[in-house]
């Protein structure tokens, strides 16, 4: 590979890893946001578990009769069985979530590794010169620059 071509090879890995790493980040953010939507759910579901035992309590202390608490029990059951839908879809989403971060942690992982390869190619060669001019893709001078340079070289006889 030429010296151009490794060039382009490391800003094409530079510009796709960018951009993986964006994508890592956007995962982690999502990941964050939906644990914060599972904490939620669950300190809901715990509320409604506490005011479900304070309403029994409050029945037989006869703060609420039987009526009261047929009406206010089943939707106080409903509210806990929401949250606890949103409790395991949050799961769910947290398990995919964490499975897009793996993903693009080894993709950057990957990526990296391309550009390191392609840049320790590219490294030698700005370095030093090679020698006679020659590069990688091209062994010395064309045989045209060859040529031109013997008829350069070779003394012409005088014209009489």
């Amino acid at each position: 590979m030429n010296q151009l071509k490794a060039s382009i090879a490391v800003k094409v890995s530079e510009d796709i890893g960018s951009k993986l790493e964006d994508a890592f980040e956007r995962a982690k953010g999502e990941v964050a946001r939906l644990e914060g939507q599972r904490a939620g759910a669950s300190a809901c579901m715990d509320r409604i578990n506490h005011l479900l035992l304070t309403v029994s309590k409050d029945i037989d202390e006869g703060k609420l009769n039987e009526e009261q608490s047929l009406i206010i029990k089943p939707w106080l059951v409903r509210a806990h069985a929401a949250c606890d839908g949103v409790l395991k879809q949050s799961e769910n989403a947290i398990f995919a979530a964490q499975g897009q971060v793996r993903f693009a942690e080894q993709a950057v992982g990957l990526v990296k590794k391309v550009r390191d390869a392609h840049a320790a190619k590219l490294s030698p060669q700005m370095e030093e010169p090679a020698p006679g001019g020659a590069s990688e893709g091209h062994p010395g001078p064309t045989l045209k620059a060859l040529r031109q340079a013997e008829a350069a070289e070779v003394p012409h006889a005088p014209d009489s």
